[in-house]
């Protein structure tokens, strides 16, 4: 299943969310370096198009992966490449503000 959350329904899915998530930041390194949500790993997208990214490999198909960017469309587009590699459970978390907001996770 692939979900894409829209700013309004952000503030109302915490309760339906499973407390073994992934963040992945797919903007590239030098945005990732300013400040990057605790913990998240950095796949650009080109890093995600040209295969399934080794940091994925093992991960089960059903974990929960939020994919977040500057305005969410790198974060979108992720997502749907994630989701032809078997990716089931993927949400575009849209960027750190709406992360941070959402799921209170510390930026570094």
């Amino acid at each position: 299943m692939i979900y894409i959350i829209c700013i309004s329904s952000l503030n109302h899915l915490g309760e339906a969310m499973p407390a073994n998530r992934i963040f992945v930041d797919v903007r590239e390194p030098q945005e990732y370096a300013r400040g990057h949500v605790k913990d998240a790993i950095n796949l650009p997208p080109a890093q995600i198009m040209s295969g399934l990214p080794k940091q994925l490999a093992d991960v089960p198909k059903d974990t929960e992966i939020v994919l977040y960017c500057l305005s969410g469309a790198r974060s979108g587009m992720s997502m749907n490449i994630l989701a032809r590699h078997g990716f089931t459970n993927l949400v575009n978390g849209i960027n750190l503000d709406h992360i941070k907001a959402k799921y209170g996770q510390d930026i570094e």
